[in-house]
């Protein structure tokens, strides 16, 4: 599995394409006009994995440090913690969307969770997820304190090298969130659940 700074670079680089080939292991969060989406790309995805990421409990973490904003997230015990990079520059100018002010969020955010396949990128499993209040709040404002200030990728990549040796691992970097939450299987919704 490649390290979080690699595949931040990859696919920060080459956003998500359908039809392409092979794509990194690992976690991408994105926020744009789509709304926000958090991509777990796993190699030969199983169904007791599909299943999980369609039913189980979801863990997210959100590490805010200098100009990173780091989600991580695990699928109950089935998927372990990885993190994804986000920085608002990075995201093509036509897609990119100020996020309410934390003051505005007075309801949970929608975070749509992908699971696909790392071999040619097919879509296992999907849920729609709903973030509590505080850590939608503690999120959107990560973000704007981003947009406040001119991009340095040098900058971020220090950070983010910095902030790796420090937590080398995304488990150790759980003990750096600002925030976090422990998600279930929104009751009465049906989590959409793809097989192969």
């Amino acid at each position: 599995m490649l390290d979080m700074h690699t595949q931040s670079d990859i696919l920060s680089a080459y956003p998500f394409v359908e039809g392409r080939r092979d794509w990194p292991e690992g976690a991408v969060y994105r926020y744009d006009r789509g709304g926000h989406e958090l991509l777990r790309i796993v190699r030969e995805v199983d169904d007791r994995l599909a299943h999980a990421v369609g039913h189980d409990p979801v863990d997210l973490a959100l590490v805010v440090d200098g100009p990173l904003v780091i989600l991580c997230s695990r699928i109950s015990d089935v998927l372990p913690w990885a993190g994804a990079a986000f920085h608002w520059h990075r995201v093509c100018r036509s897609e990119r969307v100020l996020p309410p002010s934390g003051i505005d969020t007075r309801e949970g955010i929608r975070l749509d969770l992908t699971l696909r396949e790392s071999r040619g990128g097919q879509v296992r499993a999907s849920r729609a997820l709903t973030l509590p209040v505080d850590f939608s709040r503690v999120l959107h404002e990560a973000i704007l304190d981003q947009v406040r200030y001119t991009y340095d990728p040098g900058e971020e990549a220090r950070a983010l090298s910095t902030l790796l040796r420090r937590c080398p691992t995304a488990g150790s970097l759980v003990g750096f969130a600002a925030v976090k939450a422990s998600l279930a299987a929104d009751r009465g919704a049906v989590p959409e659940v793809v097989q192969v």
